[in-house]
């Protein structure tokens, strides 16, 4: 009798640990992100992803550019409302990253990098951690401008 429960208990254990050893490696595959990113990326990224959606509206879209303080100020970008839509595209040129948010349908975030006058769609920790190096290397040189705004 003994050795049965013996038995038992070390057969209870043995699959315990196998099950806690495969949900650990199990998860660790499916972090979204690297161990480089800072904590201060993730917690914008954290933020970021808490977007109020308003369901179907017409308002509550908000395009930030990210530009290099040394080459331009704010005031390269500023335009009247008419002028604007004229001005966009040399405007985007402009700019080392593209922040889109929306709070109406579709709600959410897209980020995108300027890569060789290119824009390519990125993720959140790779689009801030970008801006972060680049304000590293630069003494904090990445400025921001409201390209488009709605709402």
């Amino acid at each position: 009798m003994k050795k049965k429960i013996l038995i038992t208990t070390i057969t209870i254990l043995l699959v315990a640990s196998i099950t806690i050893i495969y949900f650990f490696f199990a998860n660790q595959n499916q972090l979204p992100i690297s161990k480089n990113v800072s904590r201060n990326v993730l917690e914008i990224c954290k933020e970021k992803s808490k977007i109020e959606c308003h369901g179907n509206c017409m308002d509550g879209f908000a395009e930030i550019g990210y530009f290099d303080s040394r080459k331009y100020s704010k005031q390269d970008f500023l335009d009247t409302p008419e002028e604007l839509y004229k001005t966009y595209g040399e405007k985007r040129e402009m700019i080392l990253a593209s922040h889109y948010q929306s709070s109406c349908d579709p709600c959410g975030n897209k980020f995108e990098l300027n890569k060789n006058g290119v824009f390519q769609e990125v993720s959140c920790e790779e689009f801030f951690e970008t801006i972060e190096n680049i304000n590293k290397s630069c003494n904090g040189c990445v400025n921001t401008i409201y390209l488009q705004i709605s709402g």
